[in-house]
């Protein structure tokens, strides 16, 4: 394998991560605001982004990258970087990798130049990541539950990627699940995986016999009409990225419990999340190399 040098700019444990795994197969790898990783890695420490710029061929950026539109995540440093800051400091001809990067913001860094690649909108990370998604989802519902999962009823609007996963991994522990869905491949996809279906014109008939209530969907879905119809008792967990998929003002004036779950991979097995960026990013690097090859 070809050997690259990256620099890791801001991020959570699982940059950390990445950076050790990156360094164990040879990279030579630096960082910038990332200096409280637990997980250490022996890798150096600069001083900017333009710093880091300089010294890697490969830049990773957080997942999300930014939190608040205006600073970068990196939630293991003391400081705070602007995106400004980003985008003055990386060079023309750098492949930038990150999660969640605002169109806004790409623009700037394309138009300075820079080969820019977003984590999250990869097919690849999304079925790998599924799998923590789902474990860390349904690890919430055992803590939260005074019920176990075996014999219970479960409701999962989406049946895409994580929402496939999470069906599959409720019936292994003995669920009766139900996944809301539209495209009649998906009720075919389900029907052969042993998972009930509904529509979201049906699913009224089933919302009272629910006790477990998952959205995957990443827009309002779960609205009035679906939340008056649940138990009080039925917890409601929305793993779906922001803004969600619940109307949380109707479900707090209904008394409804919601738990948003927000980036499962990296709080509940931040490991194996940066095992499944790393594999991501050597994809992407594969493909940018074979881009060039076919334009030479």
């Amino acid at each position: 394998m070809n050997k690259y040098r990256f620099a890791l700019i801001g991020g959570d444990l699982r940059s950390s991560r990445l950076g050790e795994m990156l360094e164990n197969g040879g990279h030579p790898v630096v960082c910038y605001a990332l200096e409280g990783g637990k997980m250490g890695g022996h890798y150096n420490r600069l001083a900017s982004v333009a710093e880091a710029s300089g010294q890697g061929d490969v830049l990773v950026g957080p997942v999300p990258l930014t939190t608040d539109g205006t600073t970068l995540n990196t939630p293991l440093h003391v400081g705070t970087v602007s995106l400004e800051e980003l985008v003055q400091g990386i060079g023309r001809g750098k492949l930038f990798i990150a999660g969640a990067i605002p169109p806004s913001l790409r623009k700037k860094l394309e138009d300075r130049g820079v080969l820019v690649e977003d984590l999250l909108e990869r097919e690849d990370l999304a079925i790998l990541n599924s799998v923590p998604t789902a474990e860390g989802a349904i690890q919430i519902a055992m803590e939260e539950l005074p019920v176990t999962i075996q014999g219970l009823n479960v409701l999962v609007t989406g049946y895409g990627r994580v929402g496939k996963t999470l069906c599959a991994d409720l019936k292994a522990l003995g669920a009766q699940v139900w996944a809301c869905v539209r495209n009649p491949k998906d009720v075919a996809y389900a029907y052969a995986s042993g998972i009930h279906t509904c529509s979201y014109e049906n699913v009224y008939d089933v919302l009272p016999q629910m006790g477990l209530f998952y959205n995957t969907v990443p827009k309002q879905v779960v609205s009035r009409s679906i939340l008056e119809r649940l138990p009080k008792a039925c917890l409601l967990i929305d793993v779906a990225s922001n803004p969600g998929g619940v109307d949380l003002e109707v479900a707090r004036e209904l008394e409804i419990r919601v738990i948003k779950a927000l980036s499962l991979p990296g709080k509940v097995a931040p490991v194996t999340a940066a095992e499944n960026m790393q594999s991501v990013i050597f994809n992407i690097i594969a493909e940018k190399e074979k881009e060039v090859m076919g334009h030479a």
